[in-house]
């Protein structure tokens, strides 16, 4: 995608319909639709503006394989082309695929691990480039992930791990998430992956493909997927946008058709502000007084004018708005029929008009997580010199605040004051912030009351199968602390027999305050064992118990009672050496006083095999079918979980006449009463 500095000599350039562009209103979602552009070189803000047929243009915004000749925007640069209609598609370039075709790009590690933390840390990058260009979630990023040989299925599994944990990562913190790719590789590889529920599926995908089609449709994509949230790169290094007045050159780009999501700053983040909204009519009055009563000043301005917005005022309602903007000659306008933010209410970029300024705290943002026993770093827009700024923190949604901390000066600009996070796990923190002015004779609150989350260590355990003939199994784990890996965890088990109830947790010797992310446990026949694991983070604190994992080792078919047309054996390969058959329709083998919440067969299967019909109690639960198109022995099939039945008996019953039924065992199997959440 990225081709470096493409700027040449070129005539006028193309002019064709832009599409619909959605206006942010505070941190919305912002979708687009209509022709874009992409480019290595980024256009001057004067560029921008002049440049005709198109409002959808990408911003690289890092990472560690764009190219250095790539040039990345300023926030600045953001609020100013945005305010002027464009909407925007950041693209972060960071590590690639260890095949990629170009071998001078940074790779991601090789295997599936040490690439799952690469795109963690990746996505913790774009996140903060994200936010430094003004840009929260949820707006969108798009992770360009470069061409690479996909028929490598190591290197295809070292990409699925990356974006997985890319996605998850950005998802956690509210930004959506797009991939950009070629349709040979990237593409292909989440096309395969779309109904994957194993996987992270992007919010929105982009496909390169130089054929022209000036079209989001593609033959790569299923028409049912990515509805409505699309890029398409049809064009590579062909057309030229046309120069601002005086400049001699213009700019190579490669044409793209949108219709998905795109970025913006929140409505109160662009500038600059001008007369909207007045339809019809065509201009907004200027009044001697905040009120459509009051004298009108002959100064009318027309439908995009600018404003110089000196403060706002409650006035006159008009339609539901009594907000009223003063202007640098002293007169008024409703504020209804304006750009500013405020919607119905003041918008907090501006002081009010007796003098009273409007802080507001803009950082952290609404909905941030933070970590427990970390630190919250708390940012105040000042809109004049303040002799102190105190943020305070309620866990009880407002009720009660109490003081994080202060500075005791603060510039006209913005003030940060730091604490420890107050709370534990789980808890939503409610934030304020007061600032007294420079002359001790005021104070007055932040307008906004921004809410952070609390969140601690997690661990996300390994899917574990329903049961396994082995005496033992490794059960293992990934965790998290922000944006570090937990030091160590500690692991517990628990474990029930076949007709009994779970007993206490505990842990082997080694199995607390270890830093390995797996263990072995032995199992015994009849039992079902579940894990769990909490994480310990890096800062001392602990996370929550995980939620745990469990599985089973069958009984065998000699615990079961076997009433007519069954015949036993005693063959190596089975297991326990042992098999029970039949092939006679409605014979049954039995197991009494079971305690369980789901039940299955170890058994053969085969071409010739036929069903089982399962029975708790007098209930029937589903059937097994043993099929397979070739011999398989000691394979474990499971009917659907149910409510939890105690001291009950389980019967099995051939479902087919004249088909072998082969019985190598019993999985019975149960999850502990009280669901332990992470």
């Amino acid at each position: 995608m990225q081709r470096g500095n493409r700027w040449r000599l070129a005539a006028a350039g193309m002019v064709i319909a832009t599409g619909l562009v959605a206006v942010p209103q505070g941190n919305a979602i912002t979708t687009s639709s209509g022709e874009g552009f992409d480019n290595c070189t980024l256009l001057p803000t004067s560029a921008m503006r002049s440049v005709t047929g198109y409002r959808i243009a990408n911003i690289y915004i890092g990472g560690a394989s764009l190219s250095p000749s790539c040039t990345q925007p300023t926030a600045d640069w953001v609020s100013t082309v945005t305010g002027a209609g464009w909407r925007l598609l950041p693209t972060f370039v960071g590590k690639q695929a260890p095949c990629a075709n170009d071998n001078s790009l940074t790779a991601m590690g090789s295997d599936p691990s040490t690439a799952a933390s690469d795109g963690t840390a990746d996505a913790d990058t774009a996140r903060l480039r994200m936010e430094a260009l003004r840009l929260p979630a949820p707006n969108v990023v798009y992770d360009d992930i470069e061409a690479y040989d996909q028929t490598n299925a190591s290197c295809s599994a070292a990409v699925a791990a990356y974006l997985d944990a890319f996605i998850s990562r950005m998802h956690v913190n509210h930004f959506r998430v797009g991939v950009y790719g070629s349709t040979a590789s990237t593409v292909a590889q989440l096309v395969a992956a779309y109904n994957n529920t194993a996987r992270q599926r992007p919010d929105d995908i982009w496909i390169a493909r130089n054929n022209g089609g000036d079209t989001t449709a593609d033959a790569a994509v299923p028409s049912t997927y990515w509805v409505h949230h699309r890029v398409r790169q049809y064009r590579l290094d062909q057309d030229t946008l046309s120069p601002p007045t005086g400049d001699p050159s213009s700019v190579n780009i490669d044409k793209d058709i949108v219709d998905g999501d795109t970025a913006a700053p929140s409505a109160d983040q662009l500038p600059p502000y001008s007369v909207s909204g007045t339809a019809s009519v065509g201009f907004v009055r200027e009044r001697a007084t905040p009120s459509t009563s009051g004298t009108d000043m002959n100064h009318n301005d027309a439908e995009g004018t600018p404003l110089s917005i000196v403060c706002q005022v409650t006035g006159g309602d008009v339609f539901g708005d009594s907000v009223w903007d003063q202007l640098a000659d002293g007169n008024y306008v409703s504020d209804l029929y304006t750009t500013t933010p405020g919607g119905l209410i003041y918008s907090g970029t501006f002081p009010l008009c007796n003098n009273t300024p409007m802080a507001r705290l803009i950082a952290p943002l609404d909905g941030t997580q933070v970590t427990q026993l970390g630190t919250i770093t708390a940012q105040v827009y000042v809109p004049e010199a303040a002799t102190s700024v105190s943020v305070y923190w309620s866990t009880d949604g407002g009720t009660t605040f109490n003081l994080g901390g202060s500075t005791a000066t603060a510039g006209n600009g913005v003030a940060t004051v730091s604490f420890t996070v107050p709370s534990g796990y789980g808890t939503t923190v409610k934030l304020s912030a007061s600032v007294v002015n420079s002359k001790n004779d005021s104070s007055w609150s932040a307008i906004n009351t921004p809410s952070v989350h609390v969140v601690g260590p997690r661990v996300t355990m390994a899917a574990a199968p329903a049961g396994t003939v082995a005496p033992t199994y490794t059960f293992s784990w990934t965790g998290v602390d922000g944006s570090a890996r937990p030091p160590a965890y500690d692991v517990q088990y628990e474990r029930a027999a076949w007709n009994s109830a779970f007993g206490a947790w505990s842990s082997p010797s080694g199995w607390t305050g270890t830093a390995s992310t797996s263990k072995a446990l032995s199992l015994a026949q009849g039992y079902v064992y579940c894990v769990r694991v909490r994480a310990y983070g890096v800062l001392g604190n602990y996370g929550n118990w995980s939620v745990p994992r469990c599985l089973a080792r069958p009984l065998d078919d000699r615990s079961m009672t076997a009433g007519t047309g069954w015949t036993r054996g005693t063959t190596s390969g089975y297991y326990n050496s042992t098999w029970t058959s039949s092939t006679t329709y409605g014979s049954g083998l039995t197991r009494t006083g079971a305690a369980l919440t789901e039940v299955g067969v170890l058994a053969t299967t085969c071409a010739s095999c036929g069903s089982v019909a399962m029975y708790v109690g007098n209930t029937y639960v589903g059937s097994i079918s043993l099929y397979s198109a070739s011999t398989h022995r000691q394979q474990l099939r499971t009917v659907r979980a149910f409510g939890f039945r105690d001291r009950v008996t389980v019967t099995l019953r051939v479902a087919t006449k004249g088909k072998l039924v082969q019985i190598d065992g019993l999985l019975i199997l149960q999850v502990p009463p009280v669901p332990v959440t992470d």
